[in-house]
């Protein structure tokens, strides 16, 4: 897998149990399945410089009105569940979803719905298993060989994802992190920038599972600023050698990026904080939030990190003149107060 940098932004959301914190796409994407559809009968061999632009202008000014052709049964399933994606009461979800599957066996965003409105994990497990196996029926063999790298900038993959990526967080959930692990890298593979934030999920699993080597390598694959991958480095460190000089400046290069983790990790919350809070960090903390909602377990699971953090930590902030900080860390509870 080649390598991928990324640069300091709003960090894909990777948070809990809820299945909204997912990612769930509803109208906008409808109009790009519709679009993908016109663009797919000019067919591969395209239109001529002088039709193309007729064909472009007219697909601009009628973008407003373009609805999904009902070409296939697929089509005509995700016609009917697109609405439904983004849907607040469950029994029009299941009623959508229960259409969709009417029309078309092969709807894999109806068992999304269904998996997200099931009650139990061994029904969550079992739909978003059936809404993969769907998924990869709608698709066909040649569009994995075709598109593999790049599924989500195909909108017609996007269901077949969505599914997987239920299907293996419902693992993580029942306890199956292996299993969980197979289907974030293989969704790696298969959409190379990684839409979904599969790469923080799987991050997450290989640290707890003591998968250093592996942490690194994904680490090396998307070198990226983000809380989750500029505070890997410190921890992964720290576990390997301890207190060290590599591993201090690796924690004060993630200081650096986002001052807030170690505030949260040891318990603090937004009710610390001044009214007067900057309003340019705010973002900021709502990445530290949602790192330390997901990541704290690797740092509780390595014996002495929370300590060595605590430790460490406390001199950086003084270094950044950042006495609310400091106040907070000074009087957080360590663990096992």
């Amino acid at each position: 897998m080649a390598k991928r940098r990324r640069k300091k932004g709003k960090a894909t959301k990777v948070s809990g149990r809820k299945a909204a914190s997912l990612p769930r796409i509803g109208h906008p994407e409808e109009l790009l399945w519709a679009i993908e559809q016109r663009f797919a009968a000019v067919g591969e061999d395209g239109l001529p410089d002088g039709e193309l632009s007729a064909f472009l202008a007219d697909l601009e000014e009628s973008v407003d009105d373009l609805e999904i052709l009902p070409n296939t049964p697929v089509d005509e399933a995700q016609k009917i569940i697109y609405p439904y994606l983004l849907e607040t009461d469950p029994v029009a979800r299941v009623e959508a979803a229960q259409r969709a599957l009417q029309v078309c066996p092969d709807c894999a965003d109806a068992y999304v719905v269904l998996g997200e409105e099931a009650q139990s994990d061994d029904e969550k497990l079992r739909l978003f298993q059936l809404g993969v196996q769907a998924g990869e029926r709608a698709l066909g063999q040649e569009k994995f060989e075709r598109d593999k790298g790049r599924f989500w900038s195909v909108v017609r993959t996007r269901p077949y994802m969505r599914a997987r990526i239920h299907l293996a967080r419902e693992l993580e959930i029942v306890g199956r992190p292996d299993e969980a692990m197979v289907h974030y890298m293989d969704m790696l593979e298969l959409d190379h920038e990684d839409h979904l934030g599969a790469r923080f999920r799987l991050l997450r699993l290989f640290i707890v599972t003591d998968k250093d080597r592996e942490a690194w390598g994904l680490l090396k694959t998307y070198d990226e600023e983000s809380c989750a991958f500029v505070y890997a480095k410190p921890l992964l460190r720290f576990r390997q050698r301890g207190d060290s000089v590599i591993a201090r400046r690796e924690l004060r290069e993630a200081i650096d990026y986002n001052f807030l983790v170690p505030l949260f990790l040891f318990g603090a919350g937004e009710e610390d904080f001044p009214a007067w809070f900057p309003e340019e960090l705010l973002v900021d903390m709502e990445e530290a939030e949602e790192y330390v909602e997901e990541f704290l377990p690797c740092w509780a699971q390595t014996p002495g990190a929370l300590e060595w953090l605590a430790q460490t930590a406390t001199p950086e902030f003084r270094r950044l003149a950042s006495d609310t900080p400091v106040a907070l860390l000074r009087r957080a509870p360590r663990p096992g107060e």
